[in-house]
């Protein structure tokens, strides 16, 4: 019997060690979703400029999950890159961490703040809030200071400075749930959730990647998909890059 082909997970960045993380990541999970990653663009995204070199390739490799019979993208990056520029493209489903994750922060509270890798990305995801509409939802962007290709290096590290920025997350900027701001910290947020919920702060843990595939999950099971109003079909020409 042939298997339903549903959910493809396409990598943005160029990084071989990160894509066969997140290969590895996806067996685990145990939930049929295949991995690609693309090989022009830049290794790790880590600003408006990263962002900007990883559409073209991303984008393409939405267009082939179609033609393979996909019924949903996940982009695996947080900053969603080519994402508005994909839905135009395909008649797929195309879900992106960050608007999922911070979608969903709205129903488990008031306010969210998202802890991010370095910085850098901090103008980035206050924009992607604006954009959504949300930006008073909005309590803060707060960085750990930690380069995406040094997360699983680091790990120990990852895992404190997450605590020590949730915490002032909550106490300083008043947030009420939490989202990791980057898919490279997969795997971390039920232990933040249980050590924060430890010390006193009963707030949400969300994990970007696993809202993203949720999401896209809980969409072709409604079988909905993005709305050819908002999304209009781009006009036929010659293009390359």
């Amino acid at each position: 019997m042939r298997t339903e082909k549903k959910i493809k997970l396409v990598v943005p960045i160029t990084s071989k060690e990160f894509q066969e993380e997140h290969k590895n990541a996806m067996k685990a999970l145990g939930r049929g979703i295949e991995v690609i990653g693309v090989k022009r663009g830049s290794p790790s995204i880590e600003s408006f400029y990263d962002t900007a070199f990883s559409v073209p390739a991303t984008v393409l490799k939405v267009e082939e999950a179609e033609k393979e019979g996909f019924k949903a993208v996940v982009l695996d990056c947080f900053d969603d890159p080519g994402l508005h520029a994909a839905r135009e493209k395909v008649d797929i489903l195309v879900v992106g961490p960050g608007q999922a994750s911070m979608l969903m922060a709205m129903a488990l509270g008031d306010k969210f703040s998202i802890i991010t890798i370095t910085d850098t990305m901090i103008s980035s995801f206050q924009h992607n809030a604006y954009t959504l509409g949300i930006e008073r939802k909005l309590a803060s962007v707060r960085a750990i200071g930690i380069p995406v290709l040094e997360l699983s290096k680091r790990v120990n590290e990852v895992k404190e400075r997450l605590f020590e920025e949730s915490v002032k997350a909550i106490k300083e900027d008043g947030a009420s749930v939490i989202i990791l701001g980057c898919t490279g910290m997969l795997g971390i947020a039920k232990e933040l959730y249980d050590r924060l919920k430890k010390e006193g702060y009963d707030v949400p843990v969300i994990d970007p990647l696993i809202a993203a595939i949720s999401l896209a999950e809980a969409l072709i099971n409604m079988g909905v998909k993005h709305s050819r109003i908002t999304y209009r079909k781009p006009p036929e020409k010659e293009r390359s890059y």
